[in-house]
Order: C-alpha cells, then structure tokens, then sequence
C-alpha cells in the first residue's frame, strides 16, 4: 500500500512507521511523465510525497506525487536540524542519482517499474 505525507508529516513524524493522514490527494495528476528542464522544483514546493523508504528515527526516501513532477528528497532524520537533513534529486538524473545515493548507504531502490492504474492509463505520455 502506498503512504503518502506532507512534508510537514516527514518532518514531525520521524518515529512513526506510518502516517496515513492526507486523504484528499489526487489519485493521478493528468501529467506528462517525461522530465522538463523548466520544472525543477525545490522540497517545500511540494504539496504531497509518497514514501518510497522509511527507515524510522534514520533515513525516509519519498518522491513528490502532487505536484506529480521528477523531484525526490532522502531525508536524514538524525540530522533534520542541520544543512544535511534532506537530500534534493530534482534534474533530468533524479532517479539514477537517487538511486546510487541509496545503494551507498545500502537501501536497495528499483528505477525501472512506474505502476498506472490502467483506467488512467491514457493520461499519461510514452517516455
């Protein structure tokens, strides 16, 4: 099941294994998925993220879903307070950036699945 947050929720819930609290987030955006140079945006542009990680007390790894743009943050929990809290992916090599950042500390992250309800499927663009 997907769990989705604010980053409010990220950063005041750092203990909780799960905060199911935001019930009113689009299901899918009509968006196009591929990456737009112009859309870069920063953590605290984005309204929803879904958990792709969580260990709690220690690292959570989340991806924005509302805006449904390419941007994911890794978030250090023991060090929230300071300039390494959270980790911005947000170019045209996010995920791949993501991804290697994640195996360095040892969390395995799949790059190559996206899953689409197939009664929204024709909303989104061919990568």
């Amino acid at each position: 099941m997907a769990v989705f947050k604010t980053i409010d929720q990220i950063m005041q819930n750092k203990w909780n294994p799960h905060s199911q609290d935001i019930k009113d987030y689009k299901k899918f955006p009509k968006k196009n998925l591929k990456y737009s140079i112009k859309e870069v945006y920063s953590y605290q542009d984005i309204e929803v993220w879904e958990e792709l990680y969580h260990k709690p007390g220690n690292i959570g790894i989340y991806a924005a879903w509302s805006p449904f743009v390419e941007c994911y943050i890794l978030v250090h929990y023991l060090f929230l307070d300071t300039n390494f809290g959270i980790e911005t992916y947000n170019d045209e090599n996010a995920m791949d950036n993501l991804v290697s950042r994640a195996k360095e500390l040892g969390i395995t992250l799949s790059s190559d699945n996206i899953w689409v309800d197939s009664i929204d499927f024709q909303n989104f663009t061919e990568i």
